[in-house]
């Protein structure tokens, strides 16, 4: 799916997106690298989309025609933090798998579903659920060739975190003793999502977004048997996360993207977080320069600053892709 697209600069979303144009891209690949001061984080993922051709040519498919898509990755997190009580060092290291697939057709209407999983093995933690995403995007009449487009998205996902605890008394990395609460330690995070895009002209876009959460249990019950102040970040893993630190209770976020010079876009994102946990807040702001190289590759370089109450990093990404 091309970077140029109505979300353009989204770190990968957790369910499959659909775009309806005449051009469909059988297969993606995707690598991004990102490197911060206090975190590592190397995602692969492949994306690709199909749907009816058009007089022969499978590039292109009919204009009335269903466009089906499809999404798949894989990210290596490393994350070190510092515990408040203690001052020391903590890392952390986590895999994330994620799938989806998506559907769209001329009227506009996408839905899409997906699963992510993490796995964070120095807390005996794990991290399951699905996402499900509906939108419509509304192209308007074209003036110079050019239609503008108004979109809305309604996404909602549930997560089951589940910590398998130690024995009854056994000291973790910071020496605390754990006792144990059961064989498990876990927390159930419903959220939904509502986003809006729009495309006024052809050289700019806007993506508004926010997010509710709610969890079954209290926040802080759960997390107190996390020795990472950092490791319960919302999506943590997927390179750029919106959310700096802990269990969210809310989250808002705007991006604007300038498109120019044919080929070249430049995106700005701002994310605001309130954590479930103690209302305080966290902030990550975001920058992004692509380049399309050919009929093919994008390169895409990132910055990113975050910052909350007990984390701040500054990090840069290398995103490249090919379309075949």
């Amino acid at each position: 799916m091309s970077i140029r697209s109505l979300y353009a600069f989204e770190v990968l979303v957790l369910v499959g997106s659909v775009f309806v144009s005449n051009q469909v891209k059988a297969l993606s690949i995707e690598s991004e690298t990102s490197v911060g001061a206090s975190s590592f984080a190397q995602t692969l993922r492949g994306t690709g989309e199909f749907g009816l051709s058009e007089d022969g040519d499978k590039s292109k498919h009919k204009a009335d025609a269903p466009v089906y898509s499809w999404n798949m990755g894989y990210t290596f997190s490393r994350v070190t933090s510092t515990d408040a009580a203690t001052n020391q060092k903590i890392t952390d290291q986590n895999s994330e798998v994620v799938g989806g697939i998506g559907y769209g057709g001329s009227s506009g209407w996408q839905t899409s579903g997906g699963l992510t999983y993490v796995n964070s093995p120095d807390e005996n933690l794990r991290e399951v659920g699905p996402q499900f995403s509906i939108g419509l995007t509304q192209k308007f009449a074209q003036e110079d060739g050019f239609a503008k487009r108004l979109g809305a998205r309604l996404a909602l996902s549930v997560m089951d975190y589940t910590q398998s605890l130690p024995g009854t008394a056994t000291s973790g990395r910071l020496g605390r003793t754990l006792s144990r609460r059961g064989v498990t330690n876990s927390i159930t995070q419903a959220s939904a999502e509502i986003s809006f895009t729009g495309k006024p002209v052809e050289w700019f876009s806007a993506r508004a977004n926010h997010i509710a959460y709610g969890y079954n249990r209290n926040v802080n019950d759960f997390l107190i048997y996390l020795e990472s102040p950092q490791l319960a970040s919302s999506r943590l893993a997927s390179g750029f996360a919106s959310t700096a630190s802990g269990l969210p209770r809310s989250e808002s976020g705007l991006t604007i993207t300038f498109y120019f010079a044919e080929t070249w876009d430049f995106a700005l994102g701002e994310n605001y977080a309130i954590s479930a946990a103690d209302d305080s807040t966290s902030w990550s702001t975001k920058a992004y320069l692509s380049d399309e190289i050919g009929d093919s590759w994008v390169v895409t370089l990132g910055m990113r600053a975050q910052q909350s109450s007990n984390y701040s990093d500054q990090s840069a990404l290398l995103r490249i892709s090919y379309d075949f």
